[in-house]
């Protein structure tokens, strides 16, 4: 891989980017609140878990590659559960891009904060990449998605973006 994240605790972080600058590696520190996949949401994987076991959730009925696992989802796949992993496991990034599986992928949407990911997917060479950008100051990346989906022959419903919204 031409670029690998590290995640963990600020200050664990901070020495080891410290020592790549002395060993003249090229480092870039990503702007994020937390310490996002990594053991330091363990006590957070349980309690999303337990609330996700509440909802009604399924597997997926498209195509859909994980980035918890590298690989293609099932409908057996329990959704609680990979998405409690997805807290403290590292992202498998590269691995769901290279699955034989994704080569059939006609379209990747990041979800989640940032462009990063979608960013890599469109320099690999592999299908179309949009990104939500979740904490971004606006919808455009998510909208954006939307009409990709729709384009890829995805059926969207985007009535919840105005469930108690003045509408003019």
């Amino acid at each position: 891989p031409e670029q690998t994240v590290i995640s963990g605790r600020g200050e664990d972080v901070q020495a080891i980017v410290q020592r790549l600058r002395e060993a003249r590696v090229a480092v870039a520190p990503l702007k994020v609140a937390q310490a996002f996949h990594s053991r330091a949401f363990a006590d957070t994987e349980d309690a999303l878990r337990a609330a996700l076991q509440e909802e009604c959730l399924r597997g997926p009925t498209r195509k859909v590659v994980s980035t918890v696992s590298g690989a293609l989802l099932d409908a057996q796949t329990d959704i609680p559960a990979l998405l409690g992993r997805q807290l403290t496991a590292p992202v498998r990034f590269l691995q769901a891009l290279q699955d034989r599986a994704a080569a059939s992928v006609d379209l990747w949407i990041e979800v989640g904060p940032g462009t990063t990911l979608s960013r890599l997917t469109q320099h690999s060479g592999n299908a179309r990449a949009y990104s939500v950008d979740a904490c971004g100051h606006s919808v455009a990346g998510l909208l954006e998605a939307l009409a990709a989906a729709y384009v890829a022959g995805a059926t969207v419903d985007i009535g919840g973006l105005f469930d108690d919204r003045a509408v003019r």
